[in-house]
């Protein structure tokens, strides 16, 4: 899950995209979830670190580790996020 609260609106988008592109869904306007094996997730860190290096305070940037079986616990309050298709189909093909 990466979270973020970036004042810029360049860099704000630019980082949508990019975990767009990694095969991130968006839960709310500035939490991703993605579903990602420990190789993919590597190349992931990587592409994230060189745009995440461009920020500065105030900005935050957390990227928590969470388990499918946390997601599917996870008590949701109003619309309730699609995540049968994050847990179980592939986002993005890896080559």
């Amino acid at each position: 899950m990466v979270m973020y609260d970036i004042e810029s609106d360049a860099l704000r988008t630019r980082l949508a995209r990019r975990l767009e592109a990694l095969g991130f869904v968006r839960l709310q306007y500035s939490i991703f979830c993605g579903n990602h094996t420990e190789a993919q997730w590597e190349y992931c860190a990587k592409k994230l670190d060189i745009l995440l290096s461009k920020i500065s305070p105030p900005d935050k940037c957390y990227i928590l580790p969470v388990s499918g079986r946390i997601l599917r616990n996870t008590s949701y309050f109003g619309d309730r996020p699609e995540l049968e298709g994050l847990l179980h189909e592939k986002l993005v093909y890896w080559l």
